[in-house]
């Protein structure tokens, strides 16, 4: 299981990114959290249906590694850092490669820890049913989770090479 790997990795490169990167990135999952709430109050009547009816059921036997990442603890992390110790307190109970239950559900149960509308981008899209009065709002919170990753990924690779090209000048 790499996911307490993620949010440690998050944890750093947040605390190594300079202030304006930090600036570029919050206003991203500040865009993020708006469309989540765009979206929750669209689709309301099928969240309600999920906590109801199905009781939470895709959050119960999932693979974590493939729900969340690095890039969404990033988006938890800047808009609530205050979750840092929750979120490592729920996942040191994780063992094994996988979990029958999402970490985040409270008491094990539901519902999720998580602040509303800062919920990983495979949680607030995902739906066991269709929902077309929401297909351009999930749109939406997948199309800034997009950006957020690859401005991310973008902003890292940078780095990595401004220290690959600053390795002969240490050579000298």
């Amino acid at each position: 299981m790499q996911l307490p790997h993620a949010l440690i990795d998050a944890e750093r490169w947040i605390a190594s990114c300079p202030p304006q990167d930090i600036h570029r990135i919050r206003s991203l999952c500040l865009s993020i959290q708006k469309a989540e709430y765009e979206l929750m109050r669209q689709a309301h009547s099928y969240l309600q249906t999920c906590m109801h009816h199905c009781e939470g059921l895709c959050c119960k036997n999932v693979f974590l590694d493939e729900v969340m990442g690095f890039e969404d603890f990033c988006y938890i992390l800047l808009l609530h850092p205050e979750l840092s110790g929750t979120l490592h307190t729920h996942l040191n109970g994780l063992k094994g490669l996988f979990t029958s239950d999402c970490p985040f559900l409270l008491n094990g149960k539901g519902p999720c820890i998580l602040p509303e509308a800062v919920r990983p981008e495979i949680c607030i899209t995902s739906f066991c049913m269709q929902t077309p009065k929401t297909d351009r709002a999930i749109a939406d919170v997948k199309s800034h989770f997009r950006k957020l990753t690859w401005t991310i990924r973008g902003m890292r690779i940078k780095r990595l090479l401004q220290r690959l090209l600053s390795w002969p000048v240490l050579l000298r």
